[in-house]
């Protein structure tokens, strides 16, 4: 008696908490060819290894914002082009040895250097940048113009200069630091295959030591591979595309031993719709398309149901996304009201008449299997709402050269990534409307021209994100386009493995933004009154 009033007393006066320990392994589609975060851009193995042993200035919190991570803090000038960052206090690398602003600088530098092969719009941005070394724990960053985006360019991973100092750049993409790499990241390498890499918790973080004591990573053929391994309990995580195929995720997805979650890339499919072409100068014929499209059934037929509509040029979970109540969504009745208020008519074939004419166009996209896909069912529902697209599909290249740069089409579907920072400006603002540039619609608007200006200028979250709130509200009112999707990843976890704060993947690594707080052991604790 008096021992179980004991433990009744121990389980009232205490609660459940995360705990230290414990394995997790997950599945990796493709392998890594180099372990280095100025290199990873092209290879999600790299980029999902940079992110577990590397750490920049800042970070990418999971709905998009910038947060501190090596430095401590940061300012920034009155004028929006000078960045001055603070090293947190006693960082380290992975081998022990202090890290200091001599290694921000360090990799900065490298990053200005079309010899070290890294990603040439990131090295294009960095050649503008004015780098210098206040003192071992500030560095200063300075622009020639204001450029708010230029804070998420500073979560790049930092390179230790005294490992890496007296390589050649040139030779730094066959160099051996990239299969024994020495970061400052929550993990560090603990063993490497050629089938898989253990990662062990780095006690020296500056968060504190992860809770989980391992993470594997194990190199696999493809996304079915990863499936097949989930389903038999070899695998305990794994991240899946949509192109694996309906049956297979829904088999996932019935697995009662997992935790699925439909993660929304942000990027997005989009309709895009000539402004200055004869049929689509009309925003209400624009807007009239937009009612016309089923975007749940394009997800459905398309991506086998993994993904989320896309209600604008913002993904929902992003720091920049304002709901609008506004924004046009599937509404027959209401394209209808659109077509007939401008004197459109139905004909005997149901399809758009005035004047004698159909609203008829070529509707293009590249040879994806997703797209080709999405176009053949947006076609559908288009000439079910009285429109008659014709489909065809091209190479990439010559969609591009022949159609999208020159402005010669009516509709054209494709897909675009804004990456962690929602700044469309290249997009839609009227200046980009030129051969080299992506307004590929050709909006000429100069309200939208005004609020992407000062989006982009202006370092203060909040009156960006209300710049951002009125753009959407008028992109919706002229719909020069019709966003239709974000594809999403389906990424299947063991049950037993909790913690997890999971949002947009702005790059399929996003999924590891807060991965020292993933446990699977508990412990109990004093409850607090």
């Amino acid at each position: 008696m008096v021992v179980a009033a004991a433990i009744l007393l121990y389980f009232m006066t205490t609660r459940e908490a995360p705990g230290t320990g414990g394995t997790f392994t997950e599945g990796i589609a493709g392998n890594p060819i180099a372990a280095n975060p100025l290199l990873a851009a092209h290879n999600d193995p790299d980029k999902d290894l940079s992110a577990l042993l590397f750490a920049g200035l800042t970070r990418i919190d999971k709905d998009g914002s910038v947060l501190p991570d090596l430095a401590l803090s940061w300012e920034v000038s009155d004028d929006g082009k000078i960045f001055g960052f603070k090293l947190r206090p006693g960082l380290k690398w992975h081998d022990g040895q202090p890290l200091t602003a001599e290694d921000a600088l360090f990799t900065f530098r490298l990053l200005q250097l079309d010899s070290t092969q890294a990603d040439p719009d990131v090295t294009a941005l960095w050649k503008k940048v004015r780098i210098e070394k206040v003192d071992d724990t500030v560095i200063q960053l300075s622009l020639d113009t204001p450029f708010a985006p230029f804070l998420t360019y500073t979560a790049v991973g930092l390179l230790p200069r005294h490992l890496l100092n007296d390589v050649d750049p040139k030779d730094l993409a066959t160099h051996e630091f990239n299969v024994n790499p020495v970061g400052a990241g929550p993990f560090r390498l603990k063993e490497a295959r050629i089938d898989q890499v253990t990662l062990e918790a780095n006690k020296d973080f500056y968060q504190g030591r992860p809770l989980l004591d391992n993470i594997v990573l194990r190199f696999v053929k493809d996304d079915q591979t990863v499936a097949a391994a989930l389903a038999t309990n070899q695998l305990e995580g794994g991240l899946l595309r949509p192109s694996l195929g309906a049956e297979t995720l829904t088999k996932i997805e019935q697995n009662k031993g997992l935790n699925t979650h439909i993660l929304p890339r942000a990027s997005y499919s989009v309709l895009f719709l000539n402004t200055s072409s004869a049929t689509f100068s009309d925003k209400n014929i624009r807007k009239a398309v937009a009612y016309s499209i089923d975007k749940d059934q394009l997800i459905n037929s398309a991506l086998g149901g993994i993904g989320i509509p896309a209600t604008g040029p913002i993904v929902p979970g992003s720091w920049a996304y304002v709901d609008n109540a506004d924004r046009p969504a599937y509404n027959a009745a209401q394209a209808s009201k659109l077509m007939t208020d401008g004197g459109w008519r139905k004909n005997g074939s149901g399809a758009w008449e005035k004047d004698g004419k159909e609203i008829t166009f070529y509707l293009f996209t590249n040879n994806d299997k997703t797209r080709e896909a999405t176009s053949e069912a947006l076609g559908l529902q288009l000439r079910q709402g009285g429109f008659r697209p014709q489909t065809a599909s091209s190479g990439t290249a010559g969609l591009l050269q022949n159609f999208l740069i020159p402005r010669k089409y009516d509709a054209i579907l494709y897909g675009i990534d804004p990456g962690a920072d929602p700044d469309p400006y290249s997009l839609w603002h009227s200046s980009q409307n030129t051969q080299d540039g992506l307004n590929v619609s050709a909006l000429k608007q100069p309200k939208v021209d005004e609020l992407l200006e000062k989006a982009r200028t202006t370092v203060d979250a909040g009156a960006r994100r209300e710049f951002y709130r009125q753009f959407q509200q008028l992109f919706a009112d002229e719909m020069p386009s019709v966003p239709l999707y974000h594809p999403g990843y389906l990424y299947a976890v063991d049950r037993a493995v909790k913690g997890m704060s999971l949002g947009v993947l702005f790059d399929p690594s996003s999924r590891f933004q807060n991965v020292t707080k993933w446990y699977k052991n508990t412990r109990r604790i004093w409850a607090s009154r």
